[in-house]
């Protein structure tokens, strides 16, 4: 018997009592599993996420936050508990036969709390390896794009902006080589005079570094003057340049 809540907030013990009730009135079912997608059941959570109960010959399975549980992984737990079932069949198939209820019911629970201990363990650390693969994208976008500076330079076709070309109060000037291949880099895009997006900014970049959008922006953020950037309810604008638009695109 299955019993699957989409509550807000804790699962009331209510809710508890009538699928236990459910349950027991029904002789029929033997395993009644009970699954709260994104909040914990009242009275199962204490022990983890997942949890198993018994009474006679009834089988409980309590599974608390199950979104956050499965992760992307619900075959595997419908999996793993498909074969819980199995064990509580067989169980029922050879209980005649001097099968020890006692000791299958610790081995059931023994079993459900490794299984819950390590998906716990996993997600953690699954998190980790996320991070660590976002930090060497980011290095490896931010070498391709050095990489790619290089090759223009070597290959004579990088465009050299003239000082009297970069409008005054928008670039920071501390000097630093790598600010001003930035500031370079944004007026190959733009001209001086009006405004533009920093969102539209930055998908004019990505034309020209093969980099990720938010590595982009912050190399972006980090040369313009704090007085230059100015927001518009939740947009921010870069004041002092706006897009270049070529010739043959104006519309008379």
């Amino acid at each position: 018997m299955w019993e699957l809540k989409n509550y807000t907030s804790l699962v009331p013990k209510a809710e508890v009592d009538k699928f236990l009730r459910d349950l027991k009135e029904n002789p029929q079912a033997k395993i009644g599993v009970m699954i709260s997608r994104t909040t914990d059941i009242h009275g199962k959570n204490a022990i983890g996420p997942l949890s198993t109960e018994f009474d006679g010959d009834k089988m409980m399975i309590y599974i608390n936050r199950f979104e956050e549980f499965c992760g992307e992984d619900e075959g595997k737990v419908f999996g793993m508990l498909l074969s819980l079932f199995r064990i509580w069949w067989q169980y029922h198939k050879e209980e005649n036969q001097g099968f020890d209820r006692v000791e299958i019911i610790r081995e059931v629970e023994k079993a459900v709390e490794e299984i819950a201990k390590r998906r716990t363990e996993w997600r953690r650390h699954k998190a980790h390896l996320d991070e660590m693969s976002r930090w060497a994208m980011d290095l490896l976008d931010e070498s391709e794009g050095r990489l790619d500076r290089i090759l223009k330079k070597v290959r004579n076709v990088a465009e050299v902006v003239q000082e009297s070309e970069v409008p005054e109060g928008v670039f920071r000037e501390s000097g630093e080589e790598k600010e001003r291949l930035w500031t370079q880099s944004i007026m190959r895009c733009c001209v001086v005079g009006g405004e533009i997006e920093v969102r539209e900014l930055v998908d004019l970049l990505r034309a020209h570094h093969k980099l990720s959008a938010d590595t982009i922006r912050s190399n972006v953020m980090a040369i313009l003057k704090d007085s230059s950037v100015i927001k518009k309810g939740i947009v921010k604008y870069v004041r002092g340049i706006s897009k270049f638009v070529p010739p043959c695109q104006i519309k008379m």
